[in-house]
């Protein structure tokens, strides 16, 4: 569980500590931010970015400092500081850019579409989520990220039923994410009124009161497509 996984990062950041160990404090710091992803608090992510920033030091690999970067930009995304989202995404585009290297590369496009999403702009994002593609298919890099941004482009334009495809494909290629899919196919078919259909996938997720929902990053935006559905359909309890 993440909540399992963030208690044991905190034993191997103080084991580090003990040890004198700079990059056995670093590789710490990294789990640990990882194990905040999910349902934390919005402080104690931003506490285990800077945690891993100040971990590194000018001998650490422009990779790293580019993990910490991307970091705290999620971390200022998240709490809508549209100066840091300028400065954390500056960096890592220089860093990327220096780096040359595709993964980490179609991950600073895929940053750069969130914020366009996010303030509208929906062709410049359409332009962006091609970019990170082909990008990501180059490198052979999960592109899952990459479609749920096409999807909720497509969602904010009301392209319904082309969206319904493109869901329908990603649940296929990345089942580790099958209940975010799911979640967004139910609210999907509800804003259609294909109700029975949206029904069929809220009850699934709904079992034992959404209990086998990952409680991993993806869990917050699962069962807020839920609660779009539910509000769709009438569905308080």
């Amino acid at each position: 569980t993440s909540e399992r996984a963030h208690a044991v990062a905190h034993q191997a950041l103080a084991a580090a500590r003990r040890s004198g160990d700079p990059e056995g404090e670093a590789a710490a710091a990294r789990a640990l931010r990882w194990a905040l992803v999910g349902p934390f608090g919005m402080e104690e992510k931003r506490r285990g970015s800077r945690l891993l920033a100040d971990a590194l030091g000018p001998r650490s690999h422009p990779a790293d400092w580019w993990n910490a970067h991307s970091w705290m930009l999620l971390d200022a995304l998240e709490a809508g500081d549209r100066p840091l989202i300028d400065a954390e995404l500056q960096s890592c585009r220089r860093l990327a850019d220096r780096l040359r290297e595709p993964f980490l590369s179609a991950l600073t496009v895929a940053w750069q579409t969130a914020v366009a999403l996010l303030e509208g702009g929906y062709d410049e994002a359409e332009r962006m989520i091609a970019r990170g593609l082909e990008a990501a298919d180059g490198a052979s890099v999960n592109a899952g990220g990459l479609y749920a941004q096409l999807g909720y482009l497509a969602w904010d334009r009301g392209e319904h039923a082309a969206l319904v495809e493109l869901v329908r494909g990603v649940a296929e290629a990345v089942p580790d994410r099958s209940a975010l899919y799911r979640a967004l196919l139910a609210g999907i078919y509800a804003e259609q009124g294909r109700s029975d259909e949206a029904n069929f996938e809220l009850d699934r997720l709904a079992v034992d009161g959404f209990a086998h929902v990952p409680r991993d990053g993806d869990w917050l935006t699962a069962l807020a497509w839920c609660a779009t559905a539910c509000a769709r359909l009438d569905r308080a309890e």
